[in-house]
């Protein structure tokens, strides 16, 4: 991570801002309440994913030694069992307790997931702090009894475990270690759980990154330990950073394993062999564990992050670094040979994940396959793969098998007339959909790992889109793909990148993120004419012939110190829209300035060379954060404006019929997460309108066919996801049919039965 991002620098920011807004939750007197009619329920709607396939990062994986039972975890939502020939949902409306059906409390990545050896239906969850047990194979979940614990910090280290093993002669002894509470223990299936404090909690690794603590304590059952009294006796757990401990009676009491001369503190994974070896890889190297004895059996030095032990054969061993480069050892690791790998589409698979740059190809764990001799399986950074690995292969072929994962982390979705959806995310950018049953065989804006966060299109030619394209890994800048902004004139399924980019005054133009991120829109009547707003805080640029030159926006009475109103790159706020009717018409949400009072509503009817406030103040509470501001298309002057969705805060859905000087409540609409326009309704002349939020305090998916006067359910979780909504749009040929973008599950799309 590069040092130009401080998570520590932008909470203190962000605390600042709360403060700031919290005073002007007073909204201006031009707001309007109006009351609600009784919701009504359209006709059922059917609900399916956009097929995408992949993404994400797959954290983990765990087979039955009957190979019956196979599920992976994900870091952006949920979890997946194999089934037939692909992958279901594990995290579902149906499938979760009905304390954890409601929005966000499901929402998320799991911390671990595991399958009882001796009882392949038996699953064992960690989620947010919780616990969860599955006698159905993820079918139905209950949340166990367990004293809830942090798990703060583990998003960087989430591709290290496991954190929890289930004893393989005994499904109810389930040995958990936590991130900074330390090691759990269970005898009876979850309903009762113990902390054995022998085992200390993992060491800081915060380093020089505010807010990372560190894995934690991981743990491993020996399974060639013949049980004794119904449980295995033998097991293996690290405190992440202080070291191994072992217990010789099924986890009642643990000694740290002395170092010998020399041992690791710190894996990311590792396994038992058949005859009681134990090998891990991670920072510290690739390590074999035998007769009591630590031996560094690496390759060669190498950021190594997986090692795979062959459940037949006692002395094959593969290991590999982060990059995914395998090597394979035949001899209990004294030698290691390399393998050349590459990658290939499984059949009816996910064909992008082999059409890109597999070069640096993102591994977490890799096993072997309990049933096939020789398969290997990889949780990889966009997908499943599998590859089979007899003595004699001279060559690892990774073959995808992702069919049924969507896992990629929506920014935003926008249906032109006339055009496909086009679906723009986090990773690896953006697609044109062009059969929303049919995997995409490529990706944009090019064929790079990059994350696209706003799309717009133009009335005067709705195939002329523009994106914000920015890298957020911020490394790497030598490959030229930092910041690929710019165009498209054929629907999304070409780009071209901006001629030039903006130039803030007092900003390190070495950097390649000079200017990056943010919000744009291009104008009603010329697709030439574009306004883009940086993040951190950069003022906008306006440019009159498709970014060849950019001028600065400077509103009158903003600070010379960050300007903007965009603070931060990762938040889902699109705070800039070009009007859909008049021609060089711009508006420009600002939520305040420190030093400024600027916040308000900003209208350029001049394609951007000058802004008049049309509403003063804050049009919304904390609409410094996820504030999205859409123009309706056909309508001249028409504005919907939320704040987004805030725990605890039931924020008002805004609209202005006069070109944001005057605001008014949606009639019981709140807590707005995304929302967007199709096709209108016959007989009627406004587009319809689509919403995810509560209408009349209840959650769910809505749909207005008269200008928002009245709603109609279409649906509360669709296709089952407890997933965010953070992007919606409706389809402008097609009335009815809407798009929507979730938070760590793709995309997905509805329409009438």
């Amino acid at each position: 991570m590069s040092s130009t991002f401080s998570i520590g620098a932008w909470q203190g920011r962000l605390q600042r801002v709360c403060g700031a807004v919290l005073t002007a939750l007073a909204v201006g007197s031009g707001i309007a309440d109006a009351a609600a009619q009784a919701p009504q329920t359209a006709a059922g709607y059917r609900w399916q994913p956009v097929a995408v396939g992949g993404g994400g990062f797959i954290m983990s994986q765990d087979i039955s030694p009957d190979g019956r039972t196979r599920v992976i975890r994900t870091d952006t939502y949920g979890a997946y069992r194999w089934e037939d020939d692909r992958w279901v949902p594990l995290i579902t409306a149906k499938s979760m307790p009905a304390e954890d059906v409601a929005p966000q409390a499901s929402a998320g990545g799991i911390e671990e997931l595991v399958v009882a050896p001796s009882s392949p239906r038996r699953l064992y969850m960690h989620f947010k702090g919780w616990v969860y047990r599955s006698d159905d194979t993820g079918r139905n979940w209950r949340k166990t009894p367990f004293t809830r614990v942090s798990t703060e910090g583990v998003f960087d280290y989430r591709q290290s475990g496991p954190r929890m093993a289930v004893d393989p002669a005994n499904p109810d002894i389930v040995l958990f270690g936590s991130v900074l509470d330390g090691l759990w223990r269970t005898l009876d299936g979850g309903r009762t759980w113990a902390r054995n404090n022998a085992v200390p909690p993992g060491a800081d690794q915060r380093g020089d990154v505010d807010g990372v603590q560190g894995a934690g304590v991981m743990v491993w059952y020996d399974p060639s330990a013949a049980p004794v009294g119904g449980k295995t006796q033998r097991a293996l757990a690290l405190s992440y950073g202080r070291g191994f401990y072992l217990t010789r009676d099924g986890g009642s009491t643990w000694k740290p394993l002395p170092a010998n001369g020399g041992s690791p503190s710190r894996m990311q994974h590792g396994g038992f062999s058949r005859d009681g070896t134990f090998y891990g890889a991670g920072p510290d190297g690739v390590w074999r564990w035998r007769d009591g004895q630590w031996t560094d059996v690496s390759p060669q030095p190498s950021d190594w992050v997986s090692v795979a032990v062959d459940p037949t054969q006692s002395k094959r061993v593969v290991a590999f670094n982060g990059g995914g480069a395998p090597h394979r050892s035949l001899d209990s690791g004294a030698t290691w040979t390399p393998l050349p790998r590459s990658v290939v589409t499984g059949q009816r698979d996910v064909p992008w994940l082999s059409w890109i740059d597999n070069s640096y190809f993102t591994t977490a764990q890799v096993i072997f396959d309990p049933v096939r001799a020789d398969r290997l399986w990889v949780a990889g950074g966009a997908g499943v793969y599998r590859a089979d690995l007899p003595n004699s292969a001279n060559e690892l072929t990774w073959v995808t098998q992702s069919r049924g994962i969507e896992q990629l982390v929506a920014n935003d979705v926008v249906s032109p007339p006339g055009g496909r959806p086009v679906l723009a995310g986090w990773d690896f950018g953006l697609r044109v959909s062009e059969d929303v049953n049919e995997f995409p065989a490529t990706h944009g804006p090019f064929r790079r790992f990059n994350s696209v966060w706003q799309v717009d299109w133009t009335p005067a030619d709705p195939s002329f889109l523009v994106a914000v394209t920015s890298d957020h890994r911020f490394c790497c800048a030598e490959d030229g793909g930092a910041v690929q902004t710019g165009w498209s004139g054929d629907g999304g399924r070409s780009w071209t990148v901006f001629p030039s980019f903006p130039k803030p005054p007092d900003t390190d133009l070495d950097n390649p993120w000079a200017y990056s991120f943010g919000s744009i829109a291009v104008s009603a009547d010329d697709p030439n004419n574009i306004v883009w707003l940086g993040s951190s805080n950069k003022a906008p640029f306006y440019t009159l012939d498709r970014g060849r030159s950019w001028n600065r926006i400077v509103l009158p009475g903003e600070p010379a110190a960050d300007p903007g109103s965009h603070f931060a790159y990762f938040l889902k706020r699109k705070n800039m829209a070009a009007d859909r009717v008049l021609p060089n018409t711009f508006y420009y949400l600002h939520s305040g300035a420190d030093g400024a009072d600027i916040a308000g509503l900003w209208r350029s009817t001049d394609a951007g060379r000058t802004w008049v406030r049309r509403f003063a103040g804050n049009v919304a509470p904390f609409d410094v954060f996820n504030a999205t501001l859409k123009a309706v298309p056909e309508q001249a002057g028409h504005l919907f404006l939320t704040a987004g969705a805030l725990d605890g805060v039931d924020s008002e859905f805004r609209r202005s019929v006069d070109g944001g000087r005057s605001w008014t409540f949606v009639p019981g609409m709140t807590r707005v997460y995304s929302f967007g326009y199709g096709k209108a309704a016959t007989g009627q002349a406004y587009p319809a309108v689509y919403a995810a939020g509560k209408y009349n305090g209840t959650y769910g998916l809505w749909r207005s066919t008269d200008n928002a006067a009245t709603w109609q359910s279409i649906g509360t979780w669709p296709g089952g996801s407890l997933d965010e909504i953070v992007a919606m749009d409706g389809d402008k040929d097609v009335f009815g049919r809407v798009y929507i973008g979730l938070g760590g599950s793709g995309w997905a799309v509805g329409e009438p039965r």
